[in-house]
């Protein structure tokens, strides 16, 4: 038997706008700060529900409430926000027989057990940390909404091995 245990913290929210008005030779986004004393999450990662709307606040962010317009500002905000998408924990198990049948025989069996206790975390793509589940472009009519990603299920596989 022998099993794997990944945890992490969430990875950061990297927030953008795509109404920037500055031109591309400068090589510059637009990048909204949070306003201070504003909460950019409308409810906590543990009380989120997708179907209930965003989980981020647009008027929490700088232009947000003009429609994430930037007017030739590159905005005030950091390249990556000190807000962070949920943590992550998985265990992997594997559990593996070998039988000896004589002295060059050998036959394995082993089942293999990925997130095992069947956990989801909002993601995009199968595994975590390949980016964020939310629309983050503040210049997007659906900025703080889920994207519909979410971690793999679990999944079981069994093999057998006959060795000569």
């Amino acid at each position: 038997m022998n099993g794997i245990l990944r945890a992490q913290s969430g990875i950061a929210f990297f927030f953008r706008s795509s109404q920037c008005n500055i031109p591309g030779q400068f090589a510059m986004g637009c990048v909204p700060a949070i306003i201070s004393g504003a909460n950019p999450l409308l409810t906590d990662f543990g009380n989120y529900d997708p179907g209930t709307g965003p989980l981020l606040n647009k008027a929490a962010f700088e232009n947000g409430s003009g429609g994430g317009v930037f007017s030739f500002t590159p905005g005030s905000g950091p390249r990556t926000s000190n807000l962070r998408q949920s943590p992550f924990h998985k265990l992997d198990l594997v559990l593996e027989k070998n039988t000896r049948i004589n002295e060059r025989m050998r036959f394995q069996i082993r089942a293999e057990f990925f997130n095992v206790f069947n956990a989801h975390f909002f993601t995009q793509g199968t595994t975590w940390g390949q980016g964020g589940a939310f629309v983050t472009d503040v210049g997007s009519p659906l900025f703080g909404t889920w994207t519909g990603a979410v971690t793999t299920p679990r999944n079981v596989q069994i093999a057998g091995r006959f060795s000569f």
